[in-house]
């Protein structure tokens, strides 16, 4: 994980700006805003890890050619976005009944990420169009991205719902004035958020299903069934696609599809590749684990003591 492992020294100094940010909110909302985003921390071992979140203005940078001051401005403009973004996604996703403060809080951490931004893009930077620009498809793809069934129809689109990450890679484009590479960085940056959400969609299928939320997983499950639309998927279901039926091998073969090779960011390539041999792996070890029992007890053994080593 050298595209992580050798930034931690930048993220102890960035997490710590933001808590300074977040000192400063009202006191009926700075616990909540430091606990918040002690969860997000990932120098925090049991924290959730959105690497690409922080780490993109970082990898973007022999590309680019900012500054590292650029890039922890950046960094740090992304983490609140980032956590305005989260939170929205779970009043969106789980509708507790305390609404009002945390989309209080996410009103507080959108406007340290423009105060932040607004620190290193005057009012006729071509960033502000970009920020417009993710922020739309964000809000289509937090609304759309059920009905329209993008895993299916079209996997690009399911980026939307984290379009806002490109604020980091766009932004340092556009501080570097290297708009010849907006393209090819832009896309690269989606292939990776497309690996990135199929892993979260294998481990959050279960969750996604008792929610109602929707999952690329289990969109791929239906569309090899040839499930009528109406007919809701069970949790019975989905485990027989898996673990019997095989289908989350061609879902992981699908993952290693889109994989691009690019020079563009090759920590992010690396990045990329790290998330798709999740899913390959795991695919694999389903596809071993049932080749074992299929012959024999004996074997099944074997093959659990392997995985114990």
């Amino acid at each position: 994980m050298h595209w992580f492992e050798k930034y931690k020294p930048e993220l102890e100094l960035i997490f710590a700006q933001a808590k300074i940010y977040i000192q400063q909110y009202p006191p009926a909302l700075k616990e909540h805003g430091l606990h918040y985003i002690e969860a997000y921390n990932p120098l925090n071992e049991s924290s959730t890890k959105n690497y690409i979140c922080y780490l993109l203005p970082y990898w973007t940078q022999d590309a680019t050619g900012i500054s590292t001051e650029q890039c922890r401005q950046l960094s740090l403009a992304e983490v609140f976005i980032m956590l305005y973004l989260f939170l929205q996604d779970d009043v969106m996703d789980t509708r507790p009944v305390q609404i009002k403060e945390p989309l209080a809080l996410s009103g507080l951490f959108y406007s340290t990420a423009l105060s932040l931004y607004r620190q290193l893009f005057p009012s006729a930077s071509p960033f502000w169009n970009a920020f417009d620009q993710y922020t739309a498809e964000w809000a289509e793809g937090v609304t759309q991205e059920g009905y329209a069934n993008y895993f299916l129809t079209d996997p690009f689109r399911i980026t939307l719902k984290a379009a806002p990450v490109k604020l980091a890679s766009s932004g340092a484009v556009y501080l570097s004035k290297r708009a010849g590479i907006l393209d090819t960085l832009s896309n690269a940056v989606d292939v990776t958020l497309i690996a990135l959400q199929m892993v979260d969609d294998y481990f959050d299928w279960k969750e996604d299903m008792i929610e109602g939320n929707y999952n690329g997983l289990l969109a791929w499950i239906r569309w090899k069934l040839q499930l009528d639309p109406t007919l809701a998927l069970s949790e019975e279901m989905v485990k027989q696609a898996i673990y019997t039926l095989g289908h989350l091998d061609s879902y992981a073969q699908f993952a290693s599809q889109i994989q691009q090779t690019t020079n563009i960011a090759p920590e992010m390539h690396l990045f990329q590749q790290y998330l798709i041999q999740i899913l390959l792996h795991e695919a694999d070890h389903i596809r071993k684990q049932k080749e074992a029992l299929l012959e024999g007890g004996f074997s099944h053994f074997l093959f659990c003591q392997n995985r114990k080593v």
